[in-house]
């Protein structure tokens, strides 16, 4: 009898082990760290070779013009010899467009928060916020940086930016906690002007949004609301000489009766990062976001355009913790996101950085292979 019962309780306690080891594919791994100062909601761009990643809030509570970019092939950071010619700033967007044969990235708009610095006669003084639209080109081949016309809309931060048949897009976002915006507007690298007609995105207004592009079209999706995160998923389409239509695709919320979408309630949060991968198993290009806000931003999941679906994916790294405000970039076909922190920033407020967390960790994802705890670190 007593052999019997712990025989029982031996298949209990392995039945009890494989339930708890979930079958999410995809496994985080370790990339070379950030070479710059700790800070978040910087900005991420992909040229050539390099990836690039500047501005941002710091540890120190200023907001920053320098960049670093990553050598896509060898793994390492160096320093970008030219600064950002803006002021410093945190909550931009960037895109990048060809113009004549030569591939540019164009940066603007962002926030400088109101933090004590210290006056020209020596006293503390509040600095006032500041939201910004100016933009600015960036030629790679002499690191050097290029004033170019300001965004037509209202000044902003937490926007979103990505370009379709090599136009430049840059819409949503706020200027404070009550002024959200839904507006887009193209940017013509040709002419390197704005269309100041605004382009009727079908959304919420939203600040904090993802965006990715994936199949010949870019999706809008997740993002802060004011009270609550959105969940619709935005489907823009070029037409054409800087045109586009809208479309409402499968919104993250369960739907009764619906078997496929019972979990997508975990995915609504805002200052996520996202990025486009061909590393699975079958080759094709699928979208996949990771970190940011929420109940559940330590979930990260892969969209199947082609049938507009969700798929969670393995978890972060446990000791990646919960990162807000990282930017993302890819690399060889696999995405890396890198910098962020706990929270965003203390806005309008004096605030002491010693119980934020700053991180200059660099984290790879490899989709579609089973989670080894080796990676776990």
């Amino acid at each position: 009898m007593r052999t019997f019962s712990l025989l029982v309780l031996a298949i209990l306690g392995f039945a009890f082990v494989a339930c708890d080891d979930d079958d999410h594919l995809g496994d985080w791994e370790k990339a070379p760290e950030f070479s710059g100062r700790l800070r978040n909601q910087a900005v991420s761009f992909v040229i050539g070779d390099y990836a690039y990643v500047g501005t941002g809030f710091g540890v120190d509570l200023a907001e920053y013009t320098d960049f670093k970019k990553y050598n896509l092939k060898e793994g390492t950071w160096t320093d970008v010899p030219d600064n950002f010619p803006g002021k410093g700033r945190h909550g931009a967007v960037a895109f990048v467009a060809e113009k004549e044969g030569k591939t540019y990235a164009y940066v603007g708009l962002g926030y400088i928060s109101a933090n004590q610095i210290q006056g020209s006669d020596g006293t503390d003084v509040i600095r006032a916020k500041e939201y910004l639209k100016d933009f600015y080109r960036f030629d790679p081949t002499d690191n050097s940086w290029t004033r170019i016309e300001d965004f037509p809309g209202e000044a902003r931060r937490d926007a979103v930016a990505f370009t379709l048949d090599n136009y430049g897009y840059v819409g949503t976002g706020r200027a404070d906690k009550a002024l959200l915006f839904k507006d887009f507007y193209c940017f013509d690298p040709k002419t390197e002007t704005w269309n100041t007609n605004e382009l009727g995105f079908k959304g919420d207004q939203r600040y904090g949004a993802s965006a990715f592009v994936v199949g010949g079209a870019a999706y809008v999706c997740l993002g802060a609301k004011g009270s609550g995160y959105a969940q619709d998923v935005i489907k823009c389409t070029p037409l054409g000489e800087g045109k586009v239509s809208w479309d409402n695709m499968q919104a993250l919320t369960d739907k009764p009766g619906v078997k496929q979408d019972k979990d997508y309630d975990r995915i609504p949060r805002a200052f996520a990062v996202s990025f486009v991968s061909n590393k699975g198993k079958d080759g094709e290009n699928y979208a996949y976001i990771a970190t940011g806000t929420g109940n559940s931003s330590s979930t990260v999941w892969k969209y199947n355009h082609k049938k507009d679906q969700w798929h969670q994916m393995e978890d972060l790294a446990p000791s990646a913790g919960n990162v807000v405000g990282a930017v993302s970039f890819v690399a060889d076909g696999y995405g890396y996101y890198t910098t962020g922190g706990t929270s965003i920033d203390p806005i309008d407020a004096v605030s002491s950085s010693s119980t934020r967390y700053f991180t200059n960790s660099t984290w790879k994802f490899i989709p579609d292979i089973k989670e080894t705890r080796r990676n776990d670190y």
